[in-house]
């Protein structure tokens, strides 16, 4: 048969099969329809809402095509309908790819939100029947378990690693700049005057480097301006004569 022969760029088996399931979906999604005759017989339809193969009296014409002599014939045609579970109970009609990474953040994670992604496995036969969520996000900036931040935290430390020091002293070195917006969330900077790491209220906008998700990450960044700051006061040719 054509539809078994699977040469070129698009392969006629892919394509055959995919017709197949349309006109399946088509036919089993049909309503019940008993006709307007009166030769009533036994005849077997496949109930969407039940997801099985039903038994009807059909009244002998005016059928539409969800109509089976037999209930195997039923269940062949609409089997791609017949919902199943998985392990943890949800329909296998609705069953998704797993879950894209997550998207990147700037800089610190101080602005924004972080959208992932998924799809269902058999996109046009799961839309007319779930509700699955096909992406997610997140505030960057008020997460709900707090040890996610620290998850985040870590990972931006491993990043952190990679900054060349000047560029951590460019960040580190900035003035506090709290921004004139008025969504106020917590934040952490780096004093350049005490050398210390201190809270301030983020307004949500127009801020500069110098801006800090959480104290770890505040820390992880700007520990090195600490140290070179620390090696330059121990360094004898930092002495100042009397």
């Amino acid at each position: 048969m054509e539809k078994e022969t699977c040469h070129g760029m698009k392969p006629s088996c892919e394509q055959g099969r995919l017709t197949d399931i349309i006109e399946k979906k088509r036919i089993c999604m049909q309503s019940l329809e008993t006709g307007r005759c009166t030769q009533y017989e036994q005849s077997f339809y496949f109930n969407l809402d039940m997801s099985k193969c039903l038994e009807f009296d059909y009244s002998g014409c005016g059928a539409n095509d969800n109509n089976f002599l037999a209930r195997d014939a039923c269940e062949d045609t609409c089997d791609i309908l017949l919902r199943g579970r998985t392990e943890d109970g949800k329909d296998t009609r609705c069953m998704t790819l797993p879950w894209s990474e997550w998207s990147a953040y700037s800089s610190v994670c101080r602005r924004g939100t972080q959208v992932r992604f998924r799809a269902y496995k058999v996109k046009f036969l799961a839309m007319s029947f779930c509700s699955e969520p096909l992406e997610e996000f997140r505030d960057c900036e008020v997460l709900s378990d707090s040890a996610q931040i620290y998850r985040l935290s870590d990972t931006r430390k491993t990043m952190i690693k990679s900054i060349e020091t000047a560029e951590k002293k460019h960040k580190c070195m900035q003035p506090l700049e709290p921004g004139p917006c008025r969504k106020f969330v917590d934040r952490s900077y780096f004093d350049v005057t005490t050398r210390k790491y201190s809270k301030f209220q983020y307004g949500g906008c127009r801020d500069n480097d110098n801006n800090f998700v959480t104290q770890d990450e505040c820390e992880a960044m700007c520990d090195e301006v600490i140290q070179d700051h620390k090696s330059m006061v121990h360094d004898p040719r930092c002495l100042v004569s009397m």
